[in-house]
């Protein structure tokens, strides 16, 4: 498994989202365990009660291919420390035609 930290999803004037990756089990684990962060999944805490089990669920997620949703860390330029997850639904999958990258949106 690969220790570097993927390629940013989107960069602004005040926040960076990159996707979450296996190596940020330990930190998502630890705000699974704050009750105001549990409102964002509430069946994860469940699911993966140790950070070995949430990096198994992180790693079989970033094999899913479509991604059923991407989930970005979300790190204010300033100080490049970690304050949340922001989660993208795969709104336009079943709207996508194919190898000619055209996506029908009504």
């Amino acid at each position: 498994m690969s220790t570097t930290t993927p390629s940013p999803l989107f960069t602004g004037k005040h926040v960076i989202i990159r996707p979450l990756s296996p190596t940020d089990a330990p930190l998502y684990h630890r705000w699974l365990q704050n009750p105001a962060f549990l409102a964002y999944k509430p069946y994860l805490k469940r699911l993966c009660p140790t950070s070995a089990k949430l990096l198994t669920h992180l790693t079989l997620q970033a094999q899913v291919n479509p991604r059923a949703e991407i989930e970005g860390l979300v790190i204010p330029q300033k100080t490049q420390a970690p304050i949340g997850i922001i989660g993208l639904a795969a709104i336009w999958y079943t709207r996508y035609l194919g190898s000619d990258s055209r996506w029908v949106r009504p």
